[in-house]
This record gives structure tokens, sequence and C-alpha cells, in this order.
């Protein structure tokens, strides 16, 4: 079995770091509606990176990337949110959007590095 890149692995660690965030929110605040939120964007961005391991093209490549991008900013977005109205506690949510952060940077790179080959 070949070894996940480190973008696939982070966005997988984001994805379940955030169900799991929601999961002790619903059970504490019962709020379902951000939670919700948090869940759907947190997971797309690693579906949409193993959609892209799938491309038909560089271009859809490049896409699949693009939307994966836009998801991580969506979940920076819901996490800095829960840490507003203090969902959970800074020591919860930091790690997160730190390897969040770390994420959007890998995508940033993979997709600059994908428009370089398609120009080329």
């Amino acid at each position: 079995m070949m070894k996940k890149s480190p973008l696939r692995q982070k966005s997988f660690s984001v994805a379940t770091s955030c169900v799991k965030l929601c999961k002790k929110v619903r059970m504490k605040q019962k709020d379902f509606e951000l939670t919700k939120q948090l869940s759907s964007s947190a997971t797309s961005v690693g579906a949409n990176i193993e959609e892209a391991q799938q491309a038909e093209s560089r271009r859809d490549f490049i896409s699949k990337l693009s939307i994966a991008m836009k998801e991580a900013y969506e979940t920076r977005y819901w996490l800095s949110i829960f840490q507003e109205v203090e969902y959970a506690e800074d020591r919860e949510i930091n790690p997160i959007l730190h390897e969040n952060e770390e994420v959007i940077a890998l995508l940033g790179a993979s997709i600059k590095t994908a428009k370089k080959r398609l120009q080329s």
C-alpha cells in the first residue's frame, strides 16, 4: 500500500478533528446548524483532494484542488466562529486551525506547481 502524501494525511487529520469537535459541541450546546457547516467543509477538503488523484486531466486536477482550497478557507471561517462563540477552548481549536493553515499552504503550492506544468 502506498503511503499517503502529507497533504492527504493533514486534510484527513483536520477532517477527523473537526468531526470529533462537532460531536462534542452537539452534546453540550445542541447546535446542529454550525456543526453541520464545519463538518461539511472540513470533510469536503479531503474528499476533493482524493477526487483530484483520479483527475481526467491536469485542468481537472487543478479544479479539484481549487475546490479543496475554497473548502479549507471555509473550514477556517467556521473554526473561527466556534472560537469566537466559545464552543470550544482555544487549546482545542488552535491546533486544528494551525493544521488547516498547513493544508491551505500545501494546496496553494500544489495548485501553483500544477499550473506551471500546464503551461509548459
